[in-house]
């Protein structure tokens, strides 16, 4: 992957997306109930975009959402899985392909859609199974690394952070999907 973004060209972007949300909308609409054994602490009462926003690590991961009216994704019903890059995350990332992700709502609505997974997951759930089936479409894959838990490239450095419909885990890393499937895409900065 050599650390690159890359983009679907022309009308298949837009037809990945609306194939994306309707994934993720059926999911929503209860086709996912499985909560791996992770219970909702009854004391939560923020969605997953607002439970993002009372952290500041999570700065730039909700801006974007925020800026590119995805809002209403992470506060539908779920339960979603989100894998929420930090601030340090986006940093890592080179200055020309984070200002392109940041500037390209298709773009950064593939990539935020690869950092999701239908159900409630807590780290526990996720630690021995392998991989994970992201609202992307594609396979995350998952190992756990000397007691840390490892997603594709990202570790996660704030696990479990519940909310009304789901749980977030703060990852070190930008996950960026496996651009050797699927259809042409162009290869960004």
């Amino acid at each position: 992957m050599g650390g690159c973004i890359m983009k679907y060209a022309g009308n298949v972007a837009a037809f990945l997306a609306l194939a994306g949300l309707a994934a993720l909308m059926g999911c929503a609409n209860g086709d996912t109930e499985e909560t791996f054994g992770y219970e909702l602490d009854d004391a939560v009462t923020l969605n997953l975009i607002d439970t993002a926003a009372t952290d500041p690590q999570f700065d730039t991961f909700v801006s974007a959402v925020n800026r590119f009216g995805l809002t209403e994704t992470l506060t539908r019903p779920g339960p979603f899985t989100v894998f929420a890059p930090t601030d340090a995350a986006f940093a890592k990332l080179p200055a020309a392909t984070r200002d392109m992700l940041l500037a390209d709502r298709d773009l950064f609505q593939s990539v935020l859609m690869y950092h999701i997974v239908p159900g409630r997951l807590g780290l526990d759930d996720v630690a021995d199974v392998g991989y994970l089936d992201t609202v992307e479409g594609t396979i995350l894959p998952i190992r756990s690394m000397n007691g840390t838990l490892v997603l594709g490239d990202a570790q996660v450095v704030e696990p479990n952070l519940e909310a009304t419909n789901g749980v977030i885990h703060g990852i070190d890393t930008v996950l960026l999907p496996d651009m050797s499937v699927g259809p042409p895409r162009m290869q960004l900065p």
